[in-house]
């Protein structure tokens, strides 16, 4: 009898710890093959990624950010981004995180990557005098015929940086504005200066124009926006296609998640939506100062701490961004709009503000030091 309880209680006993291990085994995934070994699971990509956002402390952001609303800025939205995942956003005041404002000179990276595809697919050589493109279309001063597509992307073409017709959008064509400004006189000899303005941008839209065959914003649609999958990244105000002369070098307008969308293609070896929109060495050529050397003429830019230029983006000082080595590059607008890259720490930034440079400079510089604290290896 007494054989019989001690061999049962063995069988519950049995039991038990078998019920104990199913149990265990049905709440904890089993590690795969490759982690048998290892004492507990890896988490999959999903995790990863959640583990990776909750490891940072985006308080003293919250509080940098919130410092300037409303003393500041009426409103303001901020997005940051990594890997091609959202770190954090944040809006504040009169904006949300789907505000779509005018973003001024913002506009110049997007629109020199636009017309650098061209390059990238052998339509345009950057260092080809413009008449090889204009010929026909343009009747070219002799005193511009030194002039190539690569010096108006980077204001040393001597071209008036403000002509009147940038404001004429809806009553004159971008055919026609090309030719005022070149019809203008030189402000110095094409290539002996840099000059920032936006007389030069409108000259290489157009010339974009006559290679493709199509308008600005058509064109820019099918190289650039479709590819990158921008839904309101616009140059006409929120409804494409209603302009003849747009502004190429600082008329768009949009919202944060598009800007982020290119911000994080050009981080990305200029690859987007499993797409190659642009390539490798156009991404490192937009890296490499193009104006190094050259006297300046006129530059928003000179007292701010950058010290180069490439199409479209402005490349830091290195002593702006502290535990990081760069390099870091910006294509700040009049209105305050801040996007910038570190290639150093791989991640994006794009504040979005209506207000004024001086402004968006003040806050990228209180936020900039709490985000390379926090992705500083």
């Amino acid at each position: 009898m007494t054989n019989r309880r001690f061999l049962l209680s063995l069988s519950v006993l049995a039991l038990t710890v078998l019920s104990c291990r199913f149990t265990a085994s049905a709440s904890t995934p089993a590690p795969d093959s490759a982690d048998a070994d290892s004492s507990a699971p890896a988490p999959d990509s999903a995790d990863a990624d959640s583990s990776a956002s909750a490891s940072y402390d985006w308080s003293a952001l919250d509080a940098a950010l919130e410092s300037f609303v409303p003393t500041k800025v009426n409103g303001l939205t901020f997005l940051l981004a990594k890997d091609g995942q959202i770190l954090y956003e944040n809006a504040l005041g009169n904006q949300t995180m789907d505000s779509f404002l005018p973003i001024a000179s913002c506009s110049k990276m997007p629109s020199a990557a636009a017309i650098l595809t061209l390059a990238q697919d052998d339509l345009l050589d950057l260092d080809e005098p413009i008449g090889t493109y204009l010929q026909g279309h343009i009747s070219l001063p002799a005193d511009k015929t030194a002039i190539t597509t690569r010096m108006l992307l980077n204001h040393t073409s001597g071209l008036d940086g403000s002509p009147a017709c940038l404001t004429n959008r809806k009553r004159e064509t971008l055919q026609e504005c090309a030719q005022e400004i070149l019809n203008a006189p030189l402000n110095f000899a094409p290539g002996a200066r840099f000059a920032y303005g936006g007389g030069g941008f409108q000259v290489a839209g157009y010339i974009a124009e006559v290679i493709s065959g199509k308008s600005w914003n058509d064109l820019f649609q099918e190289r650039f926006a479709a590819p990158l999958g921008l839904t309101t990244f616009t140059y006409s105000g929120g409804v494409l296609g209603n302009e003849i002369n747009p502004r190429i070098a600082h008329g768009a307008s949009s919202n944060v998640y598009d800007y982020n969308k290119i911000l994080q293609m050009i981080l990305n070896g200029g690859q987007a939506s499993g797409g190659q929109v642009l390539s490798p060495q156009t991404i490192q050529m937009m890296k490499t100062n193009q104006t190094a050397g050259l006297p300046i003429l006129r530059s928003p830019g000179k007292d701010e701490g950058m010290v180069g230029y490439s199409f479209g983006f402005w490349i830091s000082d290195p002593s702006l961004h502290p535990g990081s080595v760069g390099p870091e590059l910006n294509d700040q607008g009049a209105f305050g709009c801040t996007p910038w890259v570190d290639f150093d720490l791989g991640y994006s930034a794009v504040l979005l503000i209506k207000d004024n440079a001086e402004t968006g400079r003040e806050i990228w510089n209180a936020v900039r030091p709490i985000i390379i604290g926090q992705l500083a290896p």
